[in-house]
């Protein structure tokens, strides 16, 4: 037993320095306490290390993005480059060795380092770093595309980036989406099967033709007698590689008109086109690229064109095929795309009641009770309190901020953009000058707004707003814009467009537009989400680019202007970005993958060289080539083998799979996955604006409540006297108002005093969060679980005042009619006794009970002032139950 007690636990976890947690044995010779294991778990798990092997990262992508392939590898810009590749391969090591003693290799539990995806991929990474060095060392060329690999050590962004909440959530979304978009996917390539086959049965061995060698499609109408047609042996028979050149006599066109053929050699090759349906899997990759519904029509109008196997197409020979791709265009493109959106739309549901904290067995009423809480915590007033009591202040604060001066500033807005839209070429000199002093005039107009609201709220209320720091800039740009015109007498060109980011101010006016504020809060609500996706996006797009680079950097342009050229290549990374862009959008994707795949006439003489070849005799020929001259590399093997290394340089694809796999992988990633993500969050944001539509409370009843409260507190201080929620209730619409109902004094008094509206401030004051809430709990207010409610309840808090309330405005309008029918019946039995007292000297005299005869005027003076009910203005009111008689004497 003590020997048992002195050996040491094989999973045990120790607390050194009271921050660092050690488990077991790593490697199976470093123990809980080894001081080397303890110095690896302080160093790996330090602050400062992990920023530093973030920056290690950044530098590596950096030198990835740097390292093109038409770099010379002896410059001084590769050397270095190698070195500083060769260091952060390095230092990644060490950071794995280190790791690896601290957490253990892979059987020291759960969190050994192997048994981690990330790791798993640093330790790939690395050790293709260390497989390219060594390549590079060696000068060995035929692995050289392996330093593509390397873009994957760009995933460590993504690693380093999942700390920030949205990316993380956006990581784990795909997760979560990645096993039903693979069951999508699978229902698609199902499809995708089905359509194949039967391309293959209808089309195989039928879309390959005849051209004239150097030229396009030979039409046999043109080349060969009534009857006949181009066949794969009798376009064969013709190549310059085989039998040379034939002689055309006779045609079908020329017979018809009656004129002879002029005899003329006709060279000709029999070409496959590479949008063929041969077998089932090239009929898969060409019905991929219709996918994309880029060129699709192109490839049926081919089809259209097939006639029998292995002979010329004829135009127009077979149309009815045209139906087989509209119905695969419908069911492979439209819809099983289309099932992606739905998929992604379904999982976001999900993941928003869970990250919401929403249980789904709430109800409807629930979800929308919390739904118009999470509504009424992000609402908020503009805080425009005048900060002293000067009476200046006030007066340019009231002046400010009116109904007059806001649409004053709106036609000012108007009135600008359409000053600006009649600016064009050429105008005159006295139309340039009116444009000039109409800028001069709205630039100022815009000036003295903002001195006028920084004058009546001060600095740091007027910064609170978002808003105003928006016309702040603008208006400051605007005033540099008039500056630089009056006082440069060069022609500065950013001017207009400082001018014109005026017109941005009309967004102002998005509040009082209902629909369009509904469309663009439909967009604000999916910038976040957006945003996150958009940046795990880019660094997919970062990792293809580099692997475009190190693949097909060095691959030949063509000159059919929508594949690789000057614009579209993956020479360098920007240009590669760029044609990233271009290919999320569809847009010749598949020619550039094409332009890709090129093995022909791809060896490119680089200096103009003379070289011995010899023949076919046995003899030895000279040859003359220039520079810029291409090679075929099956062709031209003799001079490729004749010629110096330094004289040529391949442009040839490494594998045309590689460039299949390339190009594929990518649209089904960024542009089927990533972007469908992008348009499948816009349509949950328009679903859930349309959730929020269907409640009876919603934003715009919010806003409505907003405007009118803004007008009882112009200050916007969120507090206002409770006898003006009369006042209130009154100027908001239903369903949180009474404007326009019926017995609007009545329903106000219902309101009040059914709802419980705390008093704040020495208990006469209402706060505006509690009044909208009790306003709105009275239509949809329900029970939901604590646990739902007490997540919504911690952002209202937020939003209220402190301290504990002990009355209600309910309490006071109670005393308030408590106390005007005290009033009354004192009032009441006072007149009364003074009413008697009038007829018993003859005064005032009764008829019945609901008419009486009145004195004369000063009869009534001297009664009421004798009784002492007569007030300095001459006025006595007096309420005898059944008869309400009011004099004015």
């Amino acid at each position: 037993p003590e020997e048992e007690q002195q050996q040491e636990p094989q999973q045990q976890e120790v607390q050194e320095d009271g921050c660092v947690l050690l488990e077991g044995r790593s490697c199976f010779c470093f123990g809980h306490r080894n001081r080397l294991r303890v110095f690896a778990a302080k160093v790996v798990t330090h602050r400062c290390t992990v920023y530093f092997v973030n920056a290690m990262v950044v530098l590596s992508c950096v030198i990835l993005m740097l390292d093109v392939v038409s770099l010379d590898r002896k410059s001084t810009k590769a050397i270095a480059l190698r070195n500083l590749d060769a260091a952060t391969t390095a230092i990644f090591g060490v950071e794995i060795i280190l790791k690896c003693i601290h957490q253990g290799v892979l059987f020291n539990g759960p969190d050994s380092y192997l048994r981690n995806g990330w790791n798993q991929w640093d330790v790939f990474v690395v050790a293709i770093s260390v497989v390219v060095l060594s390549i590079d060392a060696s000068h060995v060329e035929t692995f050289t595309w392996l330093r593509a690999l390397r873009a994957l050590r760009g995933l460590r962004i993504l690693h380093a980036a999942t700390a920030i909440e949205g990316i993380n959530v956006v990581m784990k979304a795909l997760g979560k989406l990645l096993p039903s978009l693979i069951n999508v996917l699978w229902v698609g390539l199902l499809f995708y099967y089905i359509f194949a086959v039967l391309a293959v049965a209808l089309l195989a061995g039928r879309m390959h033709y005849c051209a004239e060698e150097g030229g396009d499609y030979i039409d046999p109408y043109y080349v060969l007698p009534q009857g006949e047609t181009i066949t794969k042996a009798w376009c064969e028979s013709s190549d310059s590689k085989r039998d040379g050149p034939r002689t055309i006599t006779a045609s079908h066109y020329h017979s018809q008109i009656g004129v002879a053929v002029p005899p003329y050699e006709l060279l000709t090759s029999w070409t496959r086109d590479l949008r063929r349906f041969d077998n089932v899997v090239t009929a898969l990759w060409v019905l991929y690229q219709m996918a994309s519904v880029e060129l699709w029509s192109d490839v049926m109008f081919a089809a259209q064109d097939a006639t029998k196997q292995e002979q010329q197409p004829i135009r127009s020979a077979n149309q009815h095929i045209g139906l087989f791709f509209v119905l695969f265009m419908f069911v492979g493109s439209l819809t099983v795309l289309n099932l992606i959106v739905g998929v992604s739309i379904n999982k976001f549901h999900e993941m928003r009641e869970e990250s919401q904290g929403q249980s789904p067995l709430l109800s409807q009423e629930q979800q929308y009770w919390l739904t118009v809480q999470n509504l009424i915590a992000d609402t908020e007033i503009e805080d425009i309190t005048v900060p002293s009591n000067s009476k200046f202040r006030h007066f340019v604060h009231k002046l400010m901020y009116n109904k007059v001066t806001d649409a004053f500033m709106m036609l000012t807005i108007l009135g600008n953009m359409v000053v600006m839209f009649t600016a064009h070429y050429n105008m005159s000199s006295k139309f340039e000058e009116a444009i000039h002093l109409t800028n001069i005039v709205v630039t100022a107009i815009f000036f003295a707004e903002m001195v006028g609201k920084l004058i009546a709220i001060g600095f740091k209320t007027y910064c609170k707003n978002g808003w105003n720091i928006f016309d702040a800039v603008i208006t400051l740009l605007s005033i540099v814009s008039v500056l630089i015109t009056n006082l440069s007498e060069s022609n500065v060109e950013f001017l207009p467009v400082l001018r014109i980011l005026r017109v941005v101010r009309i967004f102002r006016l998005i509040p009082r537009a209902q629909g369009l504020r509904k469309l663009l809060r439909t967009l604000y609500m999916s910038i976040p989400a957006v945003s996150n996706v958009a940046f795990v996006l880019l660094v997919f797009m970062y990792l293809w680019a580099i692997v475009g680079m190190n693949l097909f950097g060095n691959i030949r342009f063509t000159d059919n202007g929508s594949g690789l050229n000057r614009h579209a290549n993956f020479q360098h990374f920007p240009v590669a970005m760029i044609t990233e862009f271009r290919m999320l959008s569809g847009e010749d994707w598949n020619d550039i993958m094409l332009d890709c795949m090129q093995l022909e006439n791809c060896y490119k003489v680089l200096r103009g060289i003379s070289v011995d070849v010899p023949d076919g005799d046995g003899d030895v020929k000279q040859v003359m080539l220039e520079a810029g001259q291409y090679l075929d590399p099956l062709d031209d093997k003799d001079i490729i083998e004749a010629l110096p290394r330094d004289a040529w340089r391949d442009e040839c694809s490494i594998n045309p799979m590689l460039a299949v796999l390339y190009f594929c992988i990518f649209m089904l990633v960024c542009t089927y996955i990533m972007v469908q993500l992008v348009i499948g969050i816009v349509l949950d944001a328009i679903q859930v604006q349309s959730f929020l539509d269907e409640m009876d409370v919603g934003q715009d009843n919010i806003q409505d409540f907003v405007s009118a409260w803004l007008e009882l507190d112009p200050h916007g201080t969120s507090f206002i006297d409770v006898k003006l929620l009369t006042s209130l209730l009154s100027k908001v619409p239903p369903p949180l108002g009474v404007r326009g109902v019926p017995q609007e004094n009545k329903s106000v008094q219902d309101i009040i005093l059914s709802v419980d509206i705390p008093l704040r401030r020495n208990s006469m004051t209402v706060h505006f969060t509690e009044v909208l809430h009790a306003l709105a709990g009275r239509m949809m207010g329900a029970e939901v679980p604590e646990q739902e409610e007490c997540s919504v309840y911690s952002r209202l808090m937020n939003k209220m005042p402190k301290g504990r309330p002990y009355y209600t405005a309910a309490h006071v309008y109670a005393a308030m009619a408590v106390s005007s029918a005290v009033r009354g019946f004192l009032q009441r039995k006072l007149l009364s006794d003074v009413w008697e007292q009038l007829e018993e000297e003859g005064i005032v005299t009764s008829s019945g009970m609901s008419k009486a005869v009145m004195p004369s005027a000063d009869q009534l003076r001297k009664s009421f002032a004798l009784l002492g009910t007569l007030d300095q203005g001459g006025c006595a009111c007096a309420c005898v139950k059944p008869v309400h008689v009011c004099v004015f004497v």
